[in-house]
C-alpha cells in the first residue's frame, strides 16, 4: 500500500495532478454536441460522438484524428449537401472540447 507522499511522488512524475481530471457529466445514453460542450478525454468525446450518431441516426466521416484534436464531416454531405463539421481539441491536459 501506498503512503500519500508517494503517490504524490508518482503524479509529478507523470506531470499530472489528481486534480486536474475535470469532472464532466454528461448523459451517456444521449450526450450531448454543441459548441463549447466539454468531455473527460478525446477517448469518452468520441464514444460520445458515436453514440450521439447512434441516437440521431446520423453518419459521419473522420477527416483527421490525433491523441490531441479530432475533425469529423456529415457523411452525406455530397449527396444530401450536409453541411456540418465538427472540431474537438483538448484543452491544455484537463479535457475535450
Amino acid at each position: 500500500m501506498e503512503s500519500g507522499s508517494e503517490v504524490e511522488a508518482d503524479e509529478e512524475i507523470l506531470g499530472h495532478e489528481a486534480d486536474h481530471i475535470p469532472n464532466v457529466e454528461y448523459d451517456k445514453e444521449d450526450p450531448p454536441m454543441s459548441v463549447g460542450t466539454s468531455y473527460p478525454s478525446m477517448k469518452e468525446f468520441k464514444l460520445a460522438l458515436s453514440q450521439h450518431a447512434i441516437k440521431h441516426e446520423f453518419e459521419y466521416n473522420t477527416a483527421k484524428s490525433a491523441p490531441h484534436r479530432f475533425r469529423a464531416y456529415c457523411s452525406r454531405r455530397d449527396e444530401d449537401k450536409c453541411p456540418w463539421w465538427l472540431y474537438a481539441s483538448k484543452i491544455d491536459d484537463t479535457g475535450t472540447r
